[in-house]
Parts: C-alpha cells; sequence; structure tokens
C-alpha cells in the first residue's frame, strides 16, 4: 500500500470518526469509512461531511435518516464549516461568506453548501416545507449579491 494512500484512508478514518461521533451513531464509522472510499475511487470529489450525508440518503432513504440526524439546535451551532474553501468559481471565501450571516441564515448555508442537504431535507431540519427554504434562500442569494456582487 502507497504511504499517501495509507495515510490518506487514516486521516480519513479519523474524520469519519469524528463525524459520526457528533451525531450520537458512532457505530456508523466502520460504514461510513467504507463508503467514502470507494466514492472517492469512483472519483467523487466532495467533503466527508457530504459524504456522510450521501451515506445516509442510501441507508435510510431520501430524508428519513437525515430528519432524525439533523437537527435545528445542531444546525445554529455548527462551527466546523470551515473545511469548505471556496464556494464557487468567483473563489469567494466560504467561511467569509458564512460569518457574514447569522441564526438560521447561517444554517441554512451550512446544509446547504456544507453538507449538500436539499431544500426538502433542510425543510425537514427547520420543520417548514421546500418552498419555505427555497425562498429563504432566494432572499440570502440577494443579501449575497449585496455583500458581495454575485451569488
Amino acid at each position: 500500500m502507497n504511504l499517501n494512500i495509507k495515510e490518506d484512508y487514516d486521516r480519513l478514518k479519523v474524520i469519519a470518526k469524528s463525524i459520526t461521533r457528533s451525531f450520537n451513531k458512532p457505530e456508523l464509522t466502520d460504514d461510513l469509512v467504507s463508503f467514502a472510499s470507494e466514492a472517492i475511487v469512483r472519483g467523487r470529489k466532495a467533503t466527508v461531511k457530504q459524504l456522510y450525508v450521501d451515506f445516509l440518503r442510501q441507508e435510510f432513504g431520501d430524508s428519513r435518516g437525515l430528519s432524525s440526524t439533523f437537527k435545528l439546535a445542531n444546525a445554529l451551532e455548527w462551527e466546523d464549516y470551515m473545511d469548505m474553501e471556496v464556494l464557487d468559481s468567483h473563489s469567494v471565501d466560504f467561511n467569509k461568506i458564512v460569518n457574514s450571516f447569522k441564526g438560521e441564515d447561517k444554517a441554512v448555508l451550512v446544509l446547504y453548501y456544507q453538507w449538500s442537504l436539499t431544500m426538502k431535507e433542510i425543510g425537514n431540519v427547520f420543520g417548514c416545507s421546500e418552498a419555505s427554504i427555497s425562498i429563504r434562500f432566494k432572499e440570502i442569494n440577494n443579501k449575497l449579491k449585496g455583500k458581495f456582487g454575485h451569488a
């Protein structure tokens, strides 16, 4: 086994363990590592957190596993979104964008861009409809245009 591959695999295991523990699901660590490893080998470009969401979707269906895992109170407190370096091709720092928002708007950005949840899944977290989240997301995009000149 190539030393870099082993180091990357070991790092993946540490990150997966941290994520699954933070959601009180440490029993999913090995399964997440296997799922993430396979996805990465197949060329999926994503953070381990996004792969965790993909894994939950595969294991539990579209939203069932996600709505029991992601809670609004947790989303409002998440501070570990820093591994998302760039939001889009404009090379705007994701950290700068997220920190320019507070509360639920910040949570929507983290859930959508960092965790790759759909509008429907975010609605389940917030306890509202997909349409409500879509409207809120459009409002956030308008704020982004005002703050950064694009969205």
